[in-house]
């Protein structure tokens, strides 16, 4: 079964309102696609990427809820240390990332949560 994923991302640690400018599509290459858009009010931007890979739900959802493990799988992670649970799919984690010289190492700190809609269409 094919399981289309999208995934947000907001970069920083603030949550801005919902704007209204549209996505534009950044990358499209080895079957992942990349969207920006702008932020109102914000210097940041926010990117979606979206993939198909074969797999169920419940599968995605250990693999990216297993916090500890994120060094051995993603590129760059130093360490990832889960900060907490919410409630049932949804949690916060904290994260170091590997970057080249000459830019200091970054972190972030990144809230999840899972939600299922059949037939959604996010673009």
């Amino acid at each position: 079964m094919l399981i289309r994923i999208a995934t947000f991302f907001l970069s920083g640690f603030f949550i801005f309102e919902h704007n209204q400018s549209e996505w534009k599509k950044e990358l499209d290459k080895d079957g992942i696609i990349i969207h920006t858009r702008k932020i109102d009010g914000s210097q940041f931007h926010e990117f979606l990427a979206e993939t198909r890979m074969p797999g169920t739900i419940p599968a995605f959802k250990k693999v990216l809820s297993d916090v500890t493990n994120y060094p051995d799988w993603m590129p760059d992670c130093k360490s990832a240390e889960l900060i907490g649970i919410a409630k049932q799919n949804e949690f916060t984690y904290y994260m170091e990332l590997s970057v080249p010289f000459p830019i200091a190492d970054r972190c972030t700190m990144q809230h999840v949560r899972f939600s299922e809609t059949p037939g959604l269409n996010l673009l």
